[in-house]
C-alpha cells in the first residue's frame, strides 16, 4: 500500500515497472535525474559502499573488528552468496571462497596483507623455503607464505581490489565455516569423523546426513580438490578453529626490490633471448609488439604445433574413449579438437612433455616466474610458428623479422595500471596493438554472446568513460562467431562478490549495461 499527499485539483497517474523501464532511455536527462535520485536519495548501493570504505580505512590501523566487518558484509546481500542469512550450508557460496583462499586457511588465525614481498624471501632459498613455506590458493596467483603456525603473510597485487576480493571470500568462508560447526560439533558426529579419517566417501556421507543436502559430483569433486582425501581431519579442525580471524593490511613503502620492475626486467630479458637479439629497443627498428590478455590454454590451442601434428590421432582417441564434453555442438572440427585434447595431455602426461618441448623450439615461452605480481605471460616469436600446425582461423601473418606477442595470462584489477604503464614505457611506439579478450558476466541475453564495450561505468566514483571500440564490423563478427554481439555500457566492479540484485538491477535497467566485469578497471 502507498499513500501520496495532494494538493486540490491535482491529477496522480500510475504507471507499470515494465512501462516505466521500456521508456527510461539511458543517457537522457529524465535518466540522468532517476539515477542521481537513486544514487544519493534513495542511497541502495550505500551497504556496498560502506562494506568497501570499511575495508579501505583499515590500512596500516591494525586489525579488524572482525564481528563488525562480517555485520556489514552480511548487509550487501552478494548475489554470490544467496544462503547467506538462512542456517542451511551455502555450499556453492563455500567452496568458491575456499578455492579463492589459501589451502591453510581453516588451521590460520592471523593473516596479514602486505604490498611488497617480505625481506626474507630475498634471503637464501633453502632458508625461505624453509621458515616461509609458499601456501597454493587454487582459483587466485597469489603469492601466500606460513609465518609459523597459525599465521600467514600474503603479498596482495594491489591495495583495493585483490584486498577487497580476500576479505569478501574470507567473510564468506567466516559464515559458512560457523553454521557447519554448528552441526558438526557435537561428541557424536566428531566420532564418527574421527572414525572415518583417509575415508573420502564415508566423510561426505556424514556431513550430507547432518546437513541435510545432497553434493553433486561437481561439489564432491571440489572437496576433494582443497581438502585431499583426509576430509574428515579438516572438518575436526574447522570445529575446533572457532574461525578466530585477525586480518590486518600493510602498505609499506616502495624499494629497490620493487615487484613489478624484476617483472618487465625479465620479460625483456627472455624476450631478447627468444628473438636471438642483444641490442637495446632503440637499435631494433623493426621489432613490433602485440599485447594481449585473455585465456592462456585457448590461445596455446591455436598454435601449439603438437595438437596439429596429432590432430588425427587425438580425434581418434577421444571418439574410441567416449569423451564426454559438456559442449555439444562446436562451431568447427578444431573447437573440439582443443576441447578434447584438453583430456588427452591429463591421460598421456609423457605427451604433454613433448608438447612443451615442441612449443619451445616453436618460439613459445612461458614465463611461471610473476616476482609477486601474479602476472605469468606467454611471449610468442610470430616468426617461428608455422602456419600448417596452427588454428586455421589464426591467421599466421609476422610483421616484420622481429614480430612478437605478449600474452598475459591475468591481471587483477587496479593493477593492470600498475602493468601496463611499464610495458609501454619500455617498448614505446614499438607496441602496435592491446587486445584484451576477457569471462565478463552478461547483464542481457544468453550465455556466448560477445559483449562490445560503448562505455565503462565505474562502480567506485559514478564516473562514466566513453570507449572508442574500433572499427568492429559487427555483422562479420556475428557471422564467423556465430554468437550475437551486443552493444553497449559495461559495469566495473570492485570485486566478484561485492554485486546484489540492487546494483545489477539499476545498472543493467537504468544505464543501460550489457554486462559487467568482475575486479574491473580500466585506463
Amino acid at each position: 500500500m502507498n499513500t501520496v499527499e495532494i494538493e486540490r485539483d491535482s491529477v496522480v497517474g500510475v504507471i507499470t515497472e515494465k512501462v516505466f523501464l521500456e521508456n527510461l532511455c539511458p543517457f537522457s536527462k529524465f535518466c540522468t535525474f532517476i539515477s542521481r535520485s537513486i544514487i544519493y536519495k534513495d542511497k541502495i548501493l550505500d551497504d556496498l559502499l560502506k562494506f568497501k570504505n570499511y575495508i579501505n580505512e583499515k590500512i596500516d590501523k591494525g586489525s579488524f573488528e572482525f564481528c563488525k566487518l562480517i555485520e556489514l558484509y552480511k548487509k550487501i546481500n552478494p548475489c554470490l552468496h544467496p544462503k547467506l542469512k538462512s542456517e542451511q550450508v551455502d555450499f556453492s557460496a563455500w567452496f568458491y571462497s575456499l578455492n579463492r583462499l589459501p589451502s591453510n586457511v581453516l588451521e590460520t588465525f592471523v593473516f596479514l596483507l602486505i604490498n611488497k614481498p617480505p625481506r626474507i624471501l630475498f634471503s637464501k632459498d633453502e632458508l625461505a623455503e624453509n621458515y616461509i613455506p609458499r601456501m597454493i590458493t587454487k582459483g587466485r596467483n597469489r603469492d601466500v607464505f606460513k609465518f609459523l603456525n597459525g599465521k600467514s603473510v600474503i603479498v596482495v597485487r594491489e591495495m583495493e581490489t585483490d584486498v577487497l576480493d580476500f576479505i569478501s571470500n574470507m567473510c564468506i568462508n567466516t559464515i559458512e565455516s560457523k553454521k557447519l560447526r554448528n552441526l558438526l560439533n557435537s561428541p557424536l558426529i566428531l566420532g564418527k569423523l574421527f572414525e572415518n579419517k583417509n575415508n573420502f566417501e564415508k566423510s561426505v556421507e556424514i556431513v550430507e546426513s547432518v546437513t541435510k543436502y545432497n553434493m553433486t559430483k561437481v561439489q564432491k569433486e571440489n572437496l576433494r580438490k582443497f581438502f585431499g582425501e583426509n576430509l574428515a581431519e579438516k572438518l575436526i579442525n574447522l570445529c575446533l578453529h572457532y574461525q578466530d580471524y585477525s586480518i590486518s593490511i600493510c602498505k609499506l613503502q616502495n624499494s629497490d626490490q620493487d615487484p613489478s620492475e624484476k617483472w618487465i626486467q625479465n620479460l625483456w630479458i627472455i624476450t631478447r633471448n627468444i628473438l636471438g637479439v642483444n641490442s637495446s629497443i632503440e637499435e631494433m627498428e623493426d621489432l613490433v609488439v602485440d599485447i594481449s590478455q585473455g585465456s592462456k590454454r585457448t590461445l596455446l590451442g591455436c598454435i601449439s604445433p603438437h595438437i596439429y601434428h596429432n590432430k588425427e590421432k587425438i580425434l581418434e582417441w577421444g571418439s574410441k574413449q567416449n569423451i564426454k564434453l559438456r559442449t555439444k555442438v562446436f562451431l568447427n572440427e578444431t573447437d573440439k579438437l582443443l576441447a578434447i585434447s584438453y583430456y588427452y595431455y591429463k591421460v598421456y602426461p609423457e605427451e604433454l612433455l613433448e608438447k612443451n618441448k615442441m612449443e619451445s623450439q616453436c618460439g613459445l615461452r612461458y614465463i611461471e616466474e610473476t616476482f609477486s605480481t601474479g602476472i605469468q605471460i606467454l611471449i610468442i616469436n610470430v616468426n617461428k610458428l608455422d602456419a600448417d600446425f596452427c588454428d586455421p582461423s589464426f591467421n599466421v601473418k609476422p610483421a616484420s623479422k622481429m614480430h612478437v606477442i605478449l600474452h598475459f595470462v591475468y591481471t587483477f584489477g587496479a593493477q593492470s595500471s600498475l602493468i601496463i604503464k611499464p610495458i609501454l614505457m619500455l617498448f614505446g611506439s614499438k607496441a602496435r596493438s592491446m587486445n584484451i579478450v576477457g569471462k565478463a558476466g552478461g547483464l542481457i541475453r544468453n550465455r556466448s554472446d560477445i559483449l562490445v564495450s560503448s562505455n565503462f561505468f565505474y562502480d567506485k566514483t559514478k564516473e562514466i568513460i566513453n570507449i572508442n571500440y574500433g572499427e568492429i564490423d559487427f555483422i562479420e563478427l556475428e557471422q564467423k562467431t556465430k554468437s550475437k554481439v551486443h552493444l553497449g555500457p559495461m559495469l566495473n566492479v570492485a570485486g566478484t562478490v561485492l554485486q546484489n540484485n540492487d546494483l545489477l538491477h539499476f545498472y543493467k535497467n537504468v544505464q543501460g549495461c550489457v554486462g559487467l566485469e568482475m575486479e574491473g578497471f580500466f585506463l
